[in-house]
């Protein structure tokens, strides 16, 4: 977009290579960048030439400078299974005949593979076993020990 709408020459020679296209194009785009006198100018040009562009905020900012945050309770604490709690996010969405809400504790890696997986493509237990024996799906040890016992999802056979 910088070299149709704002003028930036494409640095890359005919024939190049695609990581030799992705490091020229990155320098080409940072020179172009702190070409700029200030940030003010730079915010300018973009607004010019129509690019999309944004501030980004360390998230503690954000919780701390928002006041919808807090009084949405957009951020709620779980049990993080470990004996401790740990904050997350919850859905800024309020609907009149749901509950859309974080609920129950923190999930361990995997714990609701075979349960999203089935719901999301109807896949049997025995793919979903392929899967996770081929390293696809992912799953934190203590997954496969409450599995053991019959907690939870279905031990892979």
């Amino acid at each position: 977009m910088l070299n149709t709408r704002a003028g930036l020459a494409d640095p890359t020679p005919e024939g190049a290579d695609l990581p030799t296209k992705i490091r020229l194009r990155r320098e080409a785009i940072e020179q172009y960048l702190l070409s700029f006198p200030d940030r003010e100018s730079l915010i300018a040009k973009l607004n010019e030439v129509n690019l999309a562009w944004g501030d980004v905020f360390d998230y503690r900012e954000v919780i701390d400078k928002q006041g919808s945050i807090e009084g949405r309770q957009i951020i709620t604490e779980v049990d993080d299974r470990d004996g401790g709690r740990r904050k997350v996010t919850n859905t800024p969405y309020r609907f009149s005949d749901a509950d859309a809400a974080v609920r129950g504790p923190a999930a361990y890696r995997g714990e609701h593979n075979y349960d999203a997986v089935q719901d999301w493509l109807g896949a049997p237990a025995s793919e979903i076993d392929a899967l996770v024996e081929q390293g696809v799906l992912l799953a934190d040890e203590i997954v496969a020990a409450m599995q053991a016992m019959g907690i939870g999802q279905p031990v892979v056979a």
